[in-house]
């Protein structure tokens, strides 16, 4: 569709990965839940609409599973989406419907951030701006003059997944 030139969304939002139709909403202003997403930094959602979260990360040789924290590391990040060195689990039916429900509270301005989303916001950024000079990839998909993305991780994933007290 279309109005008077531009491009209008049709949706009240888009559910996507981290590449390829992420473009879509950013070109129909269209609000985005981004899931299975593999990168902290590199998958950090750029406008105030964009919520993500991501894959479990499970670490082949110990089969230990990543914190969010670990995945906010040099280790991880010099090998971000090594599947010789990580084992990717995607994101469960429920996990995507609580996902959905977040986004129809943020759809009908409903919404309210956590303290812990805004602590992982900051959290990532600072450690994204301070890893720039360490890691190519982060170099390459990190902050900008130190802005990493105004987006949010879920609440339901930072409420259960970044305790703050650490």
């Amino acid at each position: 569709g279309g109005g008077r030139g531009g491009v209008r969304s049709v949706c009240r939002f888009l559910i996507c990965g981290e590449s390829g139709q992420l473009n879509v909403s950013y070109l129909t202003n269209t609000p985005v839940a981004i899931v299975n997403a593999t990168c902290p930094i590199g998958g950090y959602p750029i406008r105030r609409d964009g919520f993500y979260m991501l894959k479990r990360v499970v670490d082949r040789a110990t089969r230990r599973p990543l914190s969010l924290r670990d995945m906010l590391t040099v280790g991880y990040l010099n090998s971000v989406r090594d599947p010789t060195k990580f084992i990717y689990l995607d994101n469960s039916p429920d996990e995507i419907l609580r996902a959905t429900k977040e986004m129809l509270e943020w759809c009908d301005g409903h919404y309210r951030e956590t303290d812990r989303q805004v602590a992982f916001r900051a959290y990532a950024t600072q450690v994204s701006v301070a890893l720039r000079e360490k890691v190519r990839y982060v170099a390459k998909h990190g902050p900008d003059r130190g802005f990493l993305g105004d987006g949010r991780l879920f609440r339901f994933v930072a409420e259960s997944q970044f305790p703050t007290d650490v």
